[in-house]
């Protein structure tokens, strides 16, 4: 109960062709200031003792993207990022 999911979020619906056609699509949030705002988090996370397991990880795959060349590409290009790596 009141779990929230992929299908019902009221993000797919505005980004969904950002993930389906990234070359398509401008970028609204751009990856570069994702992960200036991860450090920020995690910094913030870091000063008050919280742990952000799961926003160290995006952090790194967010950095890895970058360093791949998707600097400048919409955050939904991780997708795309995380597929050329399987």
């Amino acid at each position: 109960a009141g779990q929230s999911t992929w299908s019902s979020s009221p993000c797919r619906f505005y980004k969904c062709d950002a993930f389906e056609h990234p070359e398509e699509t401008p970028p609204a949030i751009l990856m570069d200031l994702m992960a200036k705002d991860l450090d920020l988090i995690l910094e913030l996370a870091d000063e008050v003792g919280a742990p952000m397991e799961q926003a160290k990880q995006n952090r790194a795959t967010v950095r890895a993207a970058l360093a791949a060349g998707f600097s400048g590409h919409d955050l939904s290009a991780v997708a795309e990022f995380l597929r050329t790596r399987s």
